[in-house]
């Protein structure tokens, strides 16, 4: 494929999916990928301003074990998290987690509104 200039490969399936996804799920997603057929996800989100987690040290977030916080996009700033990292409104979140624990991290950087 390479040949002809193409150097990515995209399953429309699997696209279509993560956009309607994008739709249904909670707070402000910015993107969605499937991984592995929907077994897990990566998101991209901005904070919602009521979420539990603002002003918290990430190690005190009650994230679930199967989840973790990539990168944290501060105004012009990316940020590699630790535990002690503390999470201020409209930061972005880019999150790696299993799909059967989305509906938990929804409600934890939503707050609640829904």
């Amino acid at each position: 494929m390479e040949k002809i200039g193409v150097n990515a490969v995209v399953n429309p399936r699997m696209t279509t999916a993560s956009a309607i996804l994008r739709f249904i799920r909670r707070g402000k997603i910015i993107s969605l990928t499937l991984l592995k057929e929907g077994e897990a996800e990566v998101i991209e989100l901005i904070v919602n301003p009521h979420s539990k987690i603002i002003n918290k040290p990430l190690k005190k977030a009650n994230l679930p074990q199967n989840s973790i916080i990539g990168a944290i996009v501060r105004k012009d700033r990316v940020i590699i998290p630790h535990g002690n990292d503390i999470i201020q409104p409209e930061d972005k979140i880019i999150i790696f987690a299993l799909s059967s624990d989305i509906k938990k991290i929804e409600k934890i950087f939503d707050g609640g509104e829904k």
